[in-house]
């Protein structure tokens, strides 16, 4: 299998995986990279801590670039129509809010205490109090 076909077909959700398709995008221009991390953007409101920071890294990562990189807000803007109804709201915030918006939002994946007291201090038992949901974070 070609390496194309190795990121794309991974089919569980991990953090390296959003690098990975970061850069393969950067490489080539396929677009389906750029989908695969929208893919990623539901995760954010998993209770799980590893799939919860793959979706925080997705949205971060999209956001970064989102108004920097035309095809990167394009692809969003076409993939905003095809998704489910809570992708389309995350992609709505990469569209119209700033980073740093995006970056305190998620919070905890990217910052060393809790966000709006969703998140207990570092104590070692982050896996059984993740993090609350990012719409919890936005009072949706």
């Amino acid at each position: 299998m070609s390496r194309t076909g190795d990121i794309l077909s991974t089919p569980d959700p991990e953090i390296e995986l959003i690098g990975r398709c970061w850069g393969a995008f950067l490489a080539s221009g396929d677009t389906t990279y750029l989908r695969k991390l929208i893919d990623q953007l539901r995760l954010i409101d998993n209770r799980f801590r590893l799939l919860y920071t793959t979706g925080a890294q997705a949205m971060v990562c999209l956001a970064l670039h989102a108004n920097e990189h035309p095809l990167v807000r394009s692809t969003l803007e076409t993939a905003r129509s095809e998704v489910d109804p809570r992708t389309r709201e995350l992609i709505d915030d990469l569209l119209t809010k700033d980073l740093s918006a995006i970056k305190h939002q998620v919070g905890e994946a990217y910052s060393d205490g809790p966000v709006s007291g969703s998140y207990p201090p570092n104590t070692g038992e982050r896996d059984l109090h993740p993090p609350a949901p990012y719409e919890n974070r936005l009072g949706r």
